[in-house]
């Protein structure tokens, strides 16, 4: 089994209490770091960061709000979170809650 690795993810940044820093980030970018790191393997944790990042901004309207932002976030070559998620073959429970998250991102093309 490959160890997902956070600190590679988070682009070299400080997470020194692991991975709740990752989770509790709010910068729009955070999801997108992470689920371009994400690999097509479900069992080395990329995922299970992606899922907690996504569990831990559903709990109150502002935290939507932002999840829904970090979801339409376009990065390098105008991809978004869910391009990611479908390029590196994520379970489908991630690319489901991407879609309910913001659907007018389905329409989106890079």
């Amino acid at each position: 089994m490959m160890n997902f690795n956070m600190e590679t993810a988070y682009q070299g940044q400080s997470l020194s209490d692991g991975l709740g820093s990752v989770v509790s980030g709010a910068g729009v970018d955070v999801l997108h770091s992470l689920c371009e790191s994400a690999s097509g393997r479900d069992d080395d944790g990329s995922f299970e960061a992606v899922r907690e990042w996504l569990r831990a901004h559903n709990r109150t309207e502002s935290k939507r709000a932002a999840m829904a932002a970090a979801a339409e976030y376009r990065g390098e070559y105008d991809t978004t979170a869910l391009h990611l998620m479908c390029r590196n073959c994520a379970p489908p429970d991630i690319v489901d809650m991407l879609m309910t998250v913001s659907p007018a991102v389905v329409h989106s093309t890079d």
